[in-house]
């Protein structure tokens, strides 16, 4: 009977809210949103390769945004100035402004060059937005650009103008960025018919040509997003890349097995938004730093709202059920048996 009394007692003091109780709750709460804070810092302090993203202008700076199932790559170009590949589909674009806003903040919110391969939802779901965001100097797409343009220097474009049989795909451009001993070749949604283009154009093999300095490290966007479409074993054969970023998500099984081991039989470190989030490369000069991060910082609202239910749940507590602990009695509980 003690046993049953004591485990009653028990029952109701556990609900009792006591300024330990409270206090503990609130450090609970404060202590989920520091972590949701710092998190992603911590993260990349441990596991990134370096830890902290800076850019001075003379280098260069690709960013390969996560954007799922898309295309959005930012350039931080060596005079200062900002050139974006794509912007991701819509439902991402709230991704690519934050990681602008807060990574790349561009002097007066302008973005110099806005680039788009190919008219795919998936490469430019978020242009009208980011044309209301952001002050965009000059929009570039297949339709206005010529084969061997270059802007800012140092981007160019070919294979321009390749669309057979309707594939707008092949619509898509191939872009290098040439900085230093660094080369980097965006691909868009471009298929093996523009890739065999690209590699007969006079520039590609002056670029890629057997005397290619040993020094040079070629940077490879992988086509459509690791798809059996693009990225051939020629293509590969040709660039020779060190490295291979593949912008995906979760759809159509990417990236293909062929693609994977064409990557592996030459020798490529891939490395894959999905996995890895945000991927950002830092040139400065003749060597090349590899930067990591988290798809987004969890954004402050989540912490806010964390603390905000254990607030209410604090409130409703204390008004519903903080109660002076009853005590039951022996002969009470005798008397409803």
């Amino acid at each position: 009977m003690k046993n049953c009394l004591k485990a009653i007692n028990d029952r109701q003091n556990f609900f009792v809210v006591t300024p330990f109780r409270i206090i503990l709750c609130l450090a609970l709460c404060g202590f989920f949103a520091v972590f949701c804070a710092l998190g992603p810092a911590l993260w990349r302090f441990y596991f990134g390769e370096g830890n902290t993203y800076v850019y001075s202008k003379g280098n260069l700076g690709v960013h390969f945004v996560d954007v799922g199932h898309g295309d959005c790559t930012i350039v931080q170009l060596p005079d200062g100035k900002v050139a974006v590949i794509d912007t991701g589909a819509e439902m991402y674009y709230p991704r690519v402004k934050t990681y602008l806003q807060q990574r790349i903040k561009p002097k007066k919110k302008r973005i110099d060059y806005l680039i788009i391969s190919h008219p795919h939802e998936d490469h430019m779901g978020g242009l009208a937005k980011m044309t209301k965001d952001f002050r965009v100097g000059k929009i570039i797409d297949h339709e206005n650009m010529a084969e061997g343009d270059i802007i800012a220097g140092i981007i160019q474009f070919h294979a321009v103008g390749i669309h057979e049989g309707g594939d707008e795909n092949e619509c898509s451009p191939i872009i290098t960025i040439k900085y230093a001993h660094q080369i980097f070749v965006i691909t868009g949604d471009a298929g093996h018919t523009t890739e065999t283009a690209f590699m007969e154009t006079p520039t590609a093999k002056e670029l890629f040509g057997g005397d290619r300095a040993q020094e040079t490290t070629v940077w490879l966007q992988i086509g459509h997003h690791g798809s059996r479409n693009s990225t051939g074993g020629d293509f590969l054969e040709f660039l020779r890349p060190d490295y291979g970023i593949i912008s995906l998500g979760t759809l159509y099984n990417h990236p293909h097995d062929e693609v994977i081991n064409w990557l592996d039989h030459y020798g490529v470190k891939t490395l894959m938004t999905r996995d890895q989030g945000h991927i950002a490369v830092r040139c400065s000069g003749d060597t090349a730093k590899i930067f990591f991060a988290f798809r987004n910082p969890i954004d402050l609202t989540w912490v806010w709202l964390v603390i905000f239910v254990g607030t209410v749940f604090l409130c409703f507590v204390n008004q519903k059920i903080i109660k002076k602990p009853q005590i039951v009695h022996e002969k009470h509980l005798t008397h409803n048996i």
